[in-house]
């Protein structure tokens, strides 16, 4: 993986909404990300397996920060406003040879479903691919069954563009985002 050019090795941005913080990950997350890793009903929808060890929790964190580190992709915490507690994790990846397009990953923890969090936490990141990034387009991998995530994407306004095995791929264009960003600062 390539060191994307415009992500900062110095500043880690910040990013926030009227109810979260995205912020760093950090070991002191470690109950929050195994809780992530090992509950049976995300993992349905997540191609990971169950982790087995702290061992494979504490390998995931470092390999998060090294990643960030290293600009190979950038990953926040999902927290909420006044607390340090994980509810979550967002992601930018898996960037295209050219830096134009990538992929949004997102999970988190089953008591948080269904308040809005993830649309909520994918503003700003969306914002951040686009504006400071300036990504052309941003792919999300879903599996078909997970129509939670899939009714997500599609209030956002990514648009379905095609299936490998199990996972739709969607896709949200730069414009498609900018013009809803403006649409939901009027409304």
């Amino acid at each position: 993986m390539a060191i994307h050019p415009k992500i900062s090795p110095t500043h880690f941005p910040y990013l926030a909404t009227k109810r979260l913080q995205l912020t760093p990950l950090s070991h002191s997350d470690f109950d929050a990300v195994k809780e992530l890793h090992t509950d049976e009903r995300l993992l349905e929808f997540v191609p990971r397996n169950k982790a087995k060890s702290d061992q494979e929790i504490t390998a995931f964190i470092d390999k998060i920060i090294s990643g960030i580190n290293e600009r190979k992709w950038i990953s926040w915490k999902i927290q909420k406003k006044g607390s340090d507690q994980l509810i979550g994790t967002i992601c930018l990846w898996l960037f295209d040879q050219d830096f134009s397009r990538c992929d949004i990953g997102y999970e988190l923890i089953h008591a948080h479903w269904g308040k809005g969090y993830i649309a909520e936490a994918a503003k700003p990141v969306l914002q951040y691919g686009f504006e400071t990034l300036e990504l052309d387009a941003i792919q999300a991998y879903v599996h078909e069954e997970n129509i939670r995530s899939i009714n997500v994407l599609k209030r956002e306004g990514y648009q379905l563009i095609g299936q490998k095995k199990k996972e739709l791929i969607y896709e949200i264009r730069k414009e498609t985002s900018l013009a809803k960003q403006k649409t939901d600062n009027k409304a």
